[in-house]
Formats: C-alpha cells, structure tokens, sequence
C-alpha cells in the first residue's frame, strides 16, 4: 500500500507542466483559474475509494493521482 498522497506535492507538479506547456503554447479560456481547478479535483478525489472501500488517495501512485487531476493530456 501507498502512503497518503501530498495534495500541494500533487498539485504543485502539475501546475508545473501545465505552466510548461503554457509556454509551449497551450491557450486556455480568459478568466480560467488552472490552479482552482486542480485543487477542486483533488478535494474530489479524497471521496474515492477502491473496490474493497480504500481511500484512492491511499493505494493509487502519485503519477496515477497527477494524471487524474491533470487537465492537459501529456
């Protein structure tokens, strides 16, 4: 089993790809709060669990969480 996953870990890794691909072109709506919209995903995912009733946040890797919070396909 996985340790607990660190939101602002989480977060702050994918805020930088995202800033990344920013730079690389990546436009996105006026007024959109990238930020905003990765912490409310990971709030979301504190609600998951796994078939036998596990917090996902517990059993599922760090990439894995990265990937389901992310916003941009990599």
């Amino acid at each position: 089993m996985y340790q607990p996953t660190n939101a602002k870990q989480i977060t702050s890794a994918v805020a930088e790809r995202l800033d990344t691909l920013k730079d690389e072109g990546l436009a996105l709506p006026a007024h959109y709060n990238a930020q905003n919209a990765l912490k409310a995903a990971y709030l979301r995912l504190q609600t998951v669990k796994d078939r036998q009733g596990r917090p996902a946040l517990t059993v599922c890797t760090e990439p894995s969480i990265a990937e389901s919070v992310s916003i941009v396909d990599q």
